[in-house]
């Protein structure tokens, strides 16, 4: 009878710990997604997608609710051929969580949102976010799309995914573009690195693109007029 007893109660205290664990698992996969009780906490990836707080009728007040007042703030936002527009940035303290947002009116109704940079948190569902290569951005539209030339303003931006998984519209019937950049020009290609530049378009599977290979600089989501 002792050694049925000290099994049962061995057995008790390996399952209270496993319930331990359990709850504390729970606990730190619910701090992951969430981000923590903190709006501006980081997080590994955000969302960003036309949906949510982000939805086509949303307002600067509802962004400060949602990502709170210390991490929106006004400022200009630069339009490319030296145009800016003044509009609303989150987080403007963290490289890696900024996100610039147009309006359609006052601080009412985006009409765009936008990253940009070497890298950000920020990714599509589609998984599109700065850093991925021409090829690798290929490989998530599943066949090659349609991009500006480059030395210009708008040089390298998305022109069409050619009907690839990038052109489904986002949840909320947006547009989404990419614009690249290209950091290193291998030497190889030096010299016809120019039958990519200007303002036409190509395929990213060009060979002089593909020998390119540049980089996702800027990501656009486009609201419907």
């Amino acid at each position: 009878m002792e050694e049925h007893s000290q099994g049962a109660e061995e057995e008790m205290s390996l399952g209270r710990a496993a319930r331990r664990v359990a709850r504390w698992l729970l606990l730190s996969t619910f701090t992951i997604v969430a981000g923590g009780s903190d709006p501006g906490a980081q997080q590994s990836t955000r969302i960003l997608s036309c949906d949510g707080p982000f939805a086509p009728d949303t307002n600067e007040h509802q962004l400060r609710k949602a990502f709170g007042d210390a991490n929106v703030t006004t400022g200009s936002i630069y339009l490319g051929e030296g145009a800016s527009e003044s509009g609303t940035i989150l987080f403007p303290k963290s490289p890696q969580d900024r996100l610039e947002i147009l309006w359609s009116s006052e601080r009412y109704g985006p009409r765009a949102l936008r990253v940009l940079g070497d890298s950000t948190r920020w990714k599509t569902r589609e998984g599109l976010t700065l850093g991925l290569t021409l090829k690798q951005v290929e490989r998530l539209n599943r066949r090659p799309f349609r991009l500006l030339g480059f030395d210009w303003d708008n040089g390298g931006t998305t022109m069409s995914w050619s009907g690839g998984p990038l052109a489904a519209p986002d949840k909320g019937g947006c547009e989404i573009r990419a614009r690249f950049g290209v950091r290193n020009v291998p030497p190889e290609i030096e010299s016809v690195a120019n039958q990519v530049s200007g303002e036409r378009e190509f395929s990213s599977g060009h060979p002089v693109m593909q020998g390119l290979n540049p980089i996702v600089r800027w990501i656009f989501v486009s609201y419907k007029p």
